[in-house]
């Protein structure tokens, strides 16, 4: 990673990523925090950008969780590149307009008036994401964003995990401490006939919470041990539970 003049690869044959700068930031903002930092698997340290005929995904993974936020394709060709975290975090940093970016199978490069700015590709296969998605889910519910942040913040202040109980008229939000119990409760009416769990690790529902932008957001389920599902229109995230 690093910068580079404008003609160090004039002789090179790159492909050209048709995304706007903005367009881009705010879809790989929200899956940073998923990445993985020393995963022997290096694949994992890094974001896949999967160019598909008619949307882009990008997607980041820990093996705990999985992040996926998408744009439209309108005219790249389909393809697949994986950004390493550091270059992703940087990208973030130093891009915010009238930016050209374009990739071959080692590199990529982004550069506007003021920065030429590229980085090696991680070379490798990334996870078949797509067979962790849900094709179904047996609960699936549209939820305030800002009532779930305040009650998972107010549950887990010692201890990382939280259980959260969803019955028929309220949602029951407990932390897993063992030595010492804290409770909160949202009253909603989730019109279900049996009351079931998830148990998760709170900081990876707030990551996905807090960089969602819609008011209410929705969370699905199936069972105890499967993962479960967020979704914000074209941001999701999918959470393994925690064993209580």
């Amino acid at each position: 990673m690093g910068l580079i003049a404008t003609n160090a690869y004039d002789k090179e044959v790159y492909f050209i990523l048709d995304i706007n700068i903005v367009n881009l930031i705010d879809s790989i903002k929200k899956i940073t925090p998923t990445i993985d930092n020393s995963n022997p698997k290096f694949e994992l340290n890094g974001a896949l950008i999967d160019i598909k005929s008619n949307k882009i995904n990008f997607v980041a993974t820990n093996t705990r969780r999985l992040a996926i936020s998408h744009l439209e394709n309108i005219t790249n060709e389909e393809n697949q590149i994986i950004i390493p975290k550091k270059a992703i975090i940087e990208i973030q940093k130093l891009f915010f307009d009238n930016t050209k970016i374009k990739f071959d199978n080692t590199n990529l490069v982004l550069s506007n008036s003021n920065v030429n700015f590229f980085t090696k590709l991680i070379n490798g296969k990334f996870p078949d994401y797509e067979r962790i998605i849900p094709n179904n889910l047996k609960y699936s519910f549209t939820l305030p964003k800002a009532s779930l942040i305040e009650s998972v913040k107010l549950v887990t202040s010692l201890k990382p995990n939280v259980k959260i109980t969803f019955s028929s008229d309220n949602i029951l939000f407990e932390s897993v401490d063992e030595d010492s119990e804290s409770k909160t409760q949202i009253d909603i009416n989730l019109n279900i006939d049996q009351s079931f769990y998830i148990a998760v690790n709170s900081k990876y529902l707030l990551d996905f919470l807090t960089s969602s932008v819609n008011e209410k957001i929705t969370i699905g389920y199936n069972e105890p041990n499967l993962p479960f599902y967020l979704e914000d229109k074209k941001f999701i995230t999918i959470i393994m539970p925690v064993t209580l």
